[in-house]
Formats: structure tokens, C-alpha cells, sequence
């Protein structure tokens, strides 16, 4: 198969990251950490092993926040994380699904694709300690 010319599956032609934290002192000996996370992607090819068009994952953004509380000297902190959080489903990867019949003898043929898709929205809480 001949993909000369064809861009490169999972390569978007532009994709980049907006992030920023921040620690606000609670008194003297407490601190509120708050973490923001803009991720964009203008979509890409999802299998380069084909030449029909429609496998491309259009533009997309996810957005992970997160919100933290511990001592000032950071020796433990206890975190509440959101990955995702507008839960923007995309696919990653497409293909053929394997073992399908071609269509030939009594088996039906088919042209079935399967598509592999991130993780939809997470919620975590973390603790951390230094020792």
C-alpha cells in the first residue's frame, strides 16, 4: 500500500497545552493549591492503514482541574483531580476488526471497523506524604 503524500496517523497538523497553578496561603501554615489544564488537538488520522477518509478524528479539547489542600511546608496534601472533566470522548485508533469474514464460502462479509476511545470523565482523590 502505497500512503506517500497521506499524513501520518495520530500526527495533528496542530495540537498544544494551556496550563497554570496556583497556591494561596490559608494562614500561616496551610495552603489551597488550585491546577488547571487546557489540552487541544486539531485532529488527526486514526489508521493510516487505509486509504478511505472517513477515519479522521475531528478537533477536539479536554480540560483536567484540581484542587489541593496541605501544610505550607507541603509535608502531606490531600487532592481532589479531575481528568477530562467535560468528558470529551475521541478516538484514538480504528481499524479492521480481525477475524472477519472476506465475504467468501457461507460466512457473510462486512466491513466493521473498531475504534479504541480515550477514557471518559475521572474523578480521583489523592493523598500525598513526604517522609
Amino acid at each position: 500500500m502505497n500512503l506517500k503524500g497521506r499524513r501520518t496517523s495520530q500526527a495533528p497538523r496542530f495540537s498544544g497545552n494551556l496550563a497554570a497553578d496556583w497556591e494561596i496561603p490559608i494562614g500561616s501554615d496551610y495552603q489551597l493549591t488550585l491546577g488547571g489544564n487546557l489540552a487541544y488537538n486539531s485532529g488527526y488520522i486514526t489508521d493510516e492503514a487505509t486509504l478511505k477518509d472517513d477515519y479522521e478524528q475531528g478537533s477536539f479539547a479536554t480540560v483536567d482541574l484540581s484542587v489541593g489542600f496541605g501544610p505550607a511546608n507541603g509535608r502531606w496534601r490531600l487532592s481532589l483531580i479531575g481528568v477530562n472533566v467535560t468528558d470529551e470522548i475521541y478516538v484514538i485508533t480504528s481499524g479492521g476488526r480481525p477475524f472477519l469474514a472476506t465475504g467468501t464460502g457461507f460466512l457473510p462479509g462486512g466491513d466493521d471497523i473498531v475504534l479504541t476511545q480515550n477514557r471518559g470523565r475521572q474523578v480521583f482523590i489523592e493523598g500525598r506524604i513526604r517522609f
